[in-house]
């Protein structure tokens, strides 16, 4: 018997599935080239093995790339203009003092091959990827059919889950910490980003505090 779902739940249900398999490819990979030394924790970067972990990590951030301009229905050549337009007026001084704040931690933590590692894995690989993925794809894609509340607590769930999936089968971390990730870094973590991304106009603006906790805490480098 063949059940027809609105058009609606079709599309929500396409983009929970997208971004399933994108947690998938992301999880699997992260924990084998972590486990062949491809990527290695930024403490143990050095000249040998600083490209190789830069060029290993590119690959998920091309699906980010390849998931937002999947709900943008926009072409490759009309990403970056669209995506570098001006936030809203008073933003653009948000934006730059952000910037000010993510290279003095940068700075702070030493003039090195490491820290340099880690400022480029929060921004770009840690930051930059998650909010073109969660925020830019799967919020604006529920955001059209179930409103704002029901797309943040889907989207935040899902995120939250996607740090849990790394926290424990990439690094080992107790299932304990489930209940946390889904709470703290998923709910509240897309309430506060996609209160900035609605405000700004702009994912540069949630990019940018993203990139800051992260480098602030640095729970994201292993």
């Amino acid at each position: 018997m063949k059940i027809d779902f609105p058009t609606d739940w079709k599309k929500v249900f396409k983009a929970i599935v997208k971004i399933s398999v994108y947690i998938l490819i992301s999880v699997v990979s992260s924990y084998y080239l972590i486990h062949f030394n491809l990527i290695v924790p930024a403490s143990k970067i050095d000249a040998s093995n600083f490209a190789t972990s830069i060029l290993f990590n590119m690959p998920m951030l091309l699906l980010c790339v390849f998931l937002f301009l999947n709900a943008l229905k926009q072409e490759i050549v009309s990403f970056i203009p669209g995506f570098l337009k001006q936030a809203r007026k008073g933003w653009q001084v948000f934006l730059l003092v952000s910037l000010g704040i993510f290279l003095a931690i940068t700075i702070a933590k030493g003039l090195t091959l490491s820290s340099l590692y880690a400022a480029i894995y929060y921004l770009i690989f840690i930051a930059f990827s998650e909010e073109l993925a969660f925020r830019g794809f799967l919020y604006k894609e529920l955001l059209a059919s179930l409103g704002e509340k029901r797309s943040i607590i889907i989207s935040g769930i899902i995120f939250g889950f996607a740090h849990s999936l790394f926290g424990v089968i990439v690094f080992n971390q107790d299932l304990s910490s489930l209940f946390s990730y889904v709470v703290g870094t998923g709910i509240f973590g897309t309430l506060l980003f996609a209160f900035l991304y609605k405000k700004s106009g702009s994912l540069l603006i949630p990019i940018m505090v993203h990139s800051i906790l992260d480098n602030m805490t640095g729970l994201s480098v292993f």
